[in-house]
């Protein structure tokens, strides 16, 4: 995630070829993609060792917090080949960092 948001900031400063973006967007897709065919099975070995209580608040906390980054840096990826927006709020990527420094 930390190397999408490096990319897509850099390509809106114009430090990056839009391709080069592309292929971290990839990249995050492919982790993304792994990430979410182990969640069930991370959280159901969570439930059996710790309990249910440890199960939930990873679920409901933790997961949550990653997928409201995810959504964020889609947010910011499409602002950055937007031409029609001038600039990346920077409000939400200072948001958006700070997401990812948990």
């Amino acid at each position: 995630m930390q190397r999408f948001l490096w990319a897509i900031l850099a390509h809106r400063k114009g430090q990056l070829a839009r391709d080069i973006l592309d292929a971290r967007l990839q990249d995050y897709d492919l982790v993304l993609v792994e990430w979410n065919d182990e969640l069930n099975a991370r959280l159901a070995i969570v439930g059996a060792y710790f309990g249910g209580d440890l199960r939930d608040f990873l679920d409901r906390i933790v997961y949550e917090a990653f997928k409201n980054a995810g959504q964020h840096l889609e947010s910011l990826y499409r602002a950055s080949v937007d031409q029609q927006v001038p600039e990346l709020d920077p409000a939400e990527v200072e948001e958006t960092q700070t997401k990812l420094d948990v």
